[in-house]
């Protein structure tokens, strides 16, 4: 007889801010639920599975931090961390 272990696969919380998004985004902020360990790359997949809108051209162009600090795609996140999504814009 062979014991197998279960994992349970454990999941983060991460909120995500949306600024200046109304024409991609219908909302200003939202949680995404993703498994653990996950990078940022991992949340911003899911963030562009869930808004088609959002390009991955578009979100190249974006300042993106985590916890108030401009962050690479490599970062490892954790439960319940902020990510804000700003795109940046040329003014004239």
């Amino acid at each position: 007889m062979f014991t197998t272990e279960i994992s349970k696969a454990t999941f983060l919380r991460i909120k995500v801010e949306y600024f200046q998004m109304g024409q991609y985004v219908n909302l200003s902020d939202e949680y995404f639920s993703i498994q653990s360990p996950a990078s940022l790359h991992d949340l911003l997949t899911a963030v562009m599975m869930s808004h088609p809108s959002i390009s991955p051209q578009m979100m190249s162009t974006m300042l993106i931090l985590v916890n108030g600090t401009p962050s690479k795609t490599s970062a490892t996140l954790k439960d319940e961390d902020e990510v804000d999504l700003i795109p940046l814009v040329a003014g004239g």
